[in-house]
């Protein structure tokens, strides 16, 4: 298991609660594990296994039944919030689960926010609102008591020196990555582009 809260989203994505607030030390490993959380929700055999149709989709962002909105590079404000009533206007197109992922949650406004409220306090049946962010302090108490918290722990060392190896990284710049990364292996990733970047 990557996180030690990892295996109870495993287990949670055959039949998923209506909020759930991911909060990691860095957001980007937060943000990565809501996705692949919302693509267990939507895979055949719930493992994300990349293979069947609805991961397929998925992967290739054709899922209809998935709306991200992301505060990645800037503040989620009420406009972008709007999107969500329209989104859940229809019936699941896949006749399963819709997902609405708030990824870098923390960069909503508080109107924002106070807007998203109305609908997880009473969210259609089906549908599973997922927050990923860094610290969940940023988020209004209102909105937390209202999703199921899972804090993603610091991976070790030797795990994410794995991971990167597992993923074609030559040892000597995996293990450098892996010392450096915090015990998150999306800083991991970003240590690996950087020295790219240095070498061009």
């Amino acid at each position: 298991m990557r996180y030690q809260a990892r295996s109870f989203l495993m287990e949670s994505a055959a039949n998923p609660a209506s909020a759930y607030l991911i909060c990691a030390r860095g957001a980007e490993d937060a943000v990565q594990a809501g996705r692949e959380f919302c693509q267990r929700i939507f895979c055949s055999t719930h493992t994300a296994c990349g293979e069947c149709l609805p991961c397929r989709k998925f992967l290739n962002h054709n899922m209809v039944d998935y709306l991200e909105l992301s505060g990645e590079a800037q503040q989620i404000r009420m406009g972008e919030v709007r999107r969500i009533p329209e989104f859940l206007t229809s019936s699941a197109y896949e006749g399963g689960y819709r997902c609405i992922h708030i990824a870098y949650a923390h960069q909503m406004t508080e109107q924002a926010q106070n807007y998203l409220l109305k609908t997880i306090e009473e969210p259609p049946e089906n549908v599973v609102f997922v927050l990923s962010l860094d610290n969940k302090q940023k988020l209004l108490p209102t909105i937390r008591s209202r999703c199921m918290e899972v804090q993603l722990e610091a991976l070790p060392r030797q795990e994410i020196f794995e991971i990167l190896r597992y993923s074609g990284t030559e040892a000597e710049q995996a293990a450098y990555a892996a010392a450096w990364s915090g015990g998150t292996p999306a800083q991991a990733q970003q240590i690996l582009a950087d020295a790219q970047l240095a070498d061009l």
